[in-house]
């Protein structure tokens, strides 16, 4: 968790906190809001790189650098420009996206766009697999109730377990669940 209680945490420190922490996964948790009433659903964004990022995330393959340590032998450290940390991750962080989408799909009303990539600064800086969730539209007063209930709550923290659950398996064998 990036807190424990209402404060504000700037994007750039959650993704600090992530990687300081040595996390295995990210998962940004949102309420949305539109201009237009109507909209509702939840969302999974996750980070797709345009080209400039697919060369960085080939340079942060090979630039890495052997550090001796203790008993004469090397560790080698790559070296990650710190807004493109989520560069050797795109991959990953897409299954992830998808598996949130279907469990998410499983219990709680998908938007009409359930799953997209997009250039999001708090996915950008983590390096680790990562998404971000958007649980509900807050400008949509049904919505904003749902958000509210301890079900649809509930729902969510399910459907979040499942995904998390499912993406570890899907480390271990390395083949979509």
């Amino acid at each position: 968790l990036t807190r424990e209680n209402d404060r504000v945490v700037g994007l750039d420190e959650r993704s600090a906190l992530a990687n300081n922490s040595k996390a295995d996964l990210f998962l940004s948790l949102h309420m949305n809001a539109a201009p237009v009433a109507s909209v509702a659903g939840a969302e999974v964004f996750y980070l797709r790189l345009d080209r400039e990022g697919e060369d960085a995330r080939r340079a942060a393959a090979s630039e890495a650098v052997a550090l001796p340590v203790l008993g004469g032998a090397a560790r080698t450290i790559d070296l990650i420009q710190w807004d493109l940390a989520q560069a050797r991750h795109v991959d990953r962080s897409e299954v992830l996206a998808r598996i949130l989408e279907d469990r998410l799909r499983a219990h709680v009303m998908m938007s009409g766009r359930p799953r997209q990539d997009a250039l999001l600064r708090v996915l950008a800086g983590v390096d680790m697999p990562a998404a971000s969730i958007e649980m509900a539209y807050l400008s949509n007063t049904e919505q904003e109730q749902l958000a509210l209930s301890e079900a649809y709550q509930n729902s969510l923290a399910q459907a979040m377990y499942e995904a998390v659950l499912g993406f570890r398996t899907y480390l271990e064998g390395q083949s979509a669940p």
